[in-house]
């Protein structure tokens, strides 16, 4: 598919108070050791990291790009892709630039094109994928802060963000815009084979055009990601999550004077060994709620809510007469609601085949044919006669309380006799003596 062809899209202003970052979804799933294998004879630009600004320079903005453009020249290029996603607007200002570059653009997603970096990766006139690598397309996700009117104020600005890359996504892969912005609403995970069979890209990469780095350059990149991901959902601003880890790379074995902001500081928080003896040791619960409170408390809150939100799934499924089994998969700390739905149906199915199962030994007792049922049989003994001018549940009832021999032969079971009685009625029992001669 010709680039050109594809719409340009709005560079929308940020809003103050709001922070695009990357989803924690996509951040745990993205391997950062993960590249192409490198072509020097190619004009190729690498997206490898998060997409914008970041703290310690290594986040692709479109500034870079623009520069990595006027390089290369009027040329082909290749765009090498394995991101877990960022700032929306700089994933929208890269696609632009990319777009109208003059010359063909192949995108290849070597590793994972994850929400902002998936926007980057439409922007080819051809795009492949490698066969154990994804696209992730979702909502526009973001930290804001404010009052109940600023937060519907930046409701109001994403929602069309949403729109314009869902007809993006659309107007590449042939798909309708509406079933699209379902896979946003969702967040879609798509696999190479799927990928290319749903149209997001033109073709799976041969297996060897990615390898695994054997540098720890990336993967100490993505380290400090993962960090800021997990502070980003803990509730901390990027300024907090940047001055947590600017503490960190302040530790024992640091660059002597190096500071976060400088590539020594980058380069000794990078260079930290694995298991380095200054680290703390792992905490256990009363450590944890002894020496932080705070965290203790709100990871005591999310998890109640969580069990909380457990227990009403579980309790939704609730049928009569299976009330012990819904407690005791309250109790387990483990069953969700479909997996309890699923328990429950089948408990039900059970008991309806031990009450049938009932039903035809209690007519075998009394030497009558069985009750009519799935496997076959006849029918019970006829009740005493009643006015017949009544409805049949009061017909039955009368002949129920008025004739002990006939409780006797049902051997009490009135439901029994009534499901007989209602099956006489209708004309389908044939009545055989029980003292044939």
């Amino acid at each position: 598919m010709n680039k050109k062809t594809l719409p340009a899209l709005k560079n929308f202003e940020p809003r103050d108070g709001v922070e695009f970052d990357i989803a924690p979804g996509a951040m745990q799933r993205w391997n950062a050791a993960i590249k192409a294998e490198d072509k020097p004879d190619e004009g190729t630009i690498s997206v490898y990291g998060a997409i914008g600004e970041t703290w310690d320079g290594t986040g692709i903005t479109p500034a870079r790009i623009a520069g990595a453009l006027r390089a290369i020249g009027d040329k082909d290029i290749t765009v090498n892709i394995n991101s877990p996603g960022g700032d929306v607007f700089a994933g929208i200002a890269i696609y632009n630039l990319l777009r109208a570059h003059p010359k063909n653009v192949t995108v290849r997603v070597v590793g994972l094109a994850a929400s902002a970096a998936s926007v980057i990766a439409m922007s080819g006139d051809k795009i492949e994928i490698g066969r154990a690598a994804f696209l992730m397309i979702h909502n526009v996700w973001l930290l804001a802060m404010g009052n109940r009117n600023d937060l519907r104020a930046v409701a109001d600005t994403i929602e069309p963000i949403d729109r314009a890359l869902a007809e993006l996504y659309a107007a590449r892969s042939g798909n309708d815009a509406t079933d699209i912005a379902g896979m946003m609403d969702k967040e879609t995970w798509i696999g190479g084979d799927a990928a290319v069979e749903q149209g997001f890209a033109d073709a799976l990469l041969p297996a060897d055009e990615a390898q695994q780095a054997t540098d720890n350059k990336r993967p100490a990149a993505a380290a400090r990601l993962q960090i800021q991901a997990a502070l980003a959902k803990a509730g901390y601003s990027r300024s907090q999550q940047r001055e947590l880890i600017k503490e960190f790379s302040g530790t024992p074995g640091a660059a002597a004077n190096a500071t976060p902001d400088t590539p020594g500081a980058v380069a000794a928080m990078a260079a930290l060994p694995v298991n380095q003896p200054q680290e703390e040791p792992i905490m256990d619960l009363k450590e944890l709620q002894l020496n932080h409170p705070d965290l203790y408390r709100q990871i005591s809150a999310q998890a109640a809510d969580a069990e909380r939100a457990r227990i009403l799934a579980v309790e939704a499924q609730a049928l009569p007469g299976h009330e012990a089994l819904i407690n005791n998969l309250k109790a387990d700390g483990k069953t969700t609601g479909p997996e309890a739905a699923v328990m429950v149906l089948a408990a039900e199915k059970q008991k309806g085949a031990r009450r049938l199962d009932a039903m035809n030994a209690d007519a075998s007792a009394i030497n009558v044919p069985a009750t009519p049922s799935a496997t076959g049989g006849a029918a019970a003994p006829k009740a005493a006669a009643v006015d017949e001018d009544l409805p049949i549940e009061e017909r039955a009832k009368a002949a129920w309380d008025a004739d002990g021999k006939l409780r006797s032969e049902f051997g009490g079971k009135y439901d029994v006799y009534l499901a007989y009685a209602k099956a006489d009625a209708n004309g389908q029992v044939k009545i055989l003596s029980r003292k044939a001669a």
